[in-house]
């Protein structure tokens, strides 16, 4: 990583990274959307499961970790949903009022 100048990393599990263009990721894609479509963070919702997910939690008013998820990952977000194989983000998405 030291001599690649315009790109970062993000880890996502102890084995994985990504390796993203310097100041973009998910926050970047995030502050984009909202500002596309006009919305406030309050107006949205995040979910993910990996450590490179907790970064966008802060860009939302609501994050949702996934069952599947590291300790961390759970301790970041507002609040936990069961694994995506156990239907975790219909369950979310019912608990927020949302389907």
């Amino acid at each position: 990583m030291d001599v690649c100048e315009h790109v970062e990393h993000t880890r996502w599990s102890p084995n994985f990274c990504d390796v993203i263009p310097a100041g973009g990721g998910k926050p970047a894609g995030i502050a984009a959307t909202l500002e596309r479509w006009g919305l406030a963070p309050e107006e949205c919702v995040a979910f993910g499961d990996g450590g490179n997910d907790v970064p966008m939690f802060d860009c939302v008013g609501v994050s949702v970790a996934m069952g599947n998820a590291a300790d961390d990952v759970k301790a970041a977000a507002t609040m936990a949903a069961p694994d995506v194989d156990d239907d975790g983000l219909l369950v979310a998405c019912r608990e927020l009022g949302l389907a």
